[in-house]
């Protein structure tokens, strides 16, 4: 304690002084965001490689699928989807989480603004479709999003 009393801090300047990009910042900045926020979804599901929240539709071919028992959709780098799939898979992930905080969900527009950032590609062919990107190319965009 006395040496913490006697030393010179006349010069700190906490603002030039303090790292300003540290990993502990970092940690509480991605801990501090909603937890509902479509950021931690698709980050989830880059992650696990899966679309958390898009269950296999059972009476689809399964030869075009691998036999699994995973509980979600295997991620498919370049597969094709409706777009408002992804939305339906997030309010389904959004059940799963257990916050004190009131559910802030994305917006559909903002959640369409995402999916443009971290790479689903978009094309209109009588229906409107997006590509899964490579959930690694994915998982550095949110990294920096965050």
């Amino acid at each position: 304690m006395e040496y913490l009393l006697k030393l010179d801090v006349s010069d700190f300047i906490p603002s030039r002084d303090v790292p300003k990009n540290n990993m502990a910042k970092e940690i509480m900045i991605h801990n501090s965001i909603n937890p509902f926020d479509a950021r931690k979804w698709l980050e989830e599901c880059c992650a696990t490689g899966m679309i958390i929240g898009h269950k296999k539709d059972e009476n689809f071919n399964q030869i075009a699928y691998e036999k699994s028992d995973l509980p979600w959709e295997p991620w498919k780098t370049g597969k094709e989807y409706e777009n408002g799939i992804f939305y339906a898979a997030y309010r389904e992930w959004q059940k799963s989480i257990k916050s004190p905080i009131a559910a802030r969900p994305t917006a559909i527009n903002k959640f369409g603004e995402l999916l443009n950032s971290a790479g689903f590609d978009q094309r209109n062919q009588g229906r409107r479709l997006r590509k899964l990107p490579d959930p690694e190319n994915c998982k550095k965009i949110l990294e920096k999003m965050f």
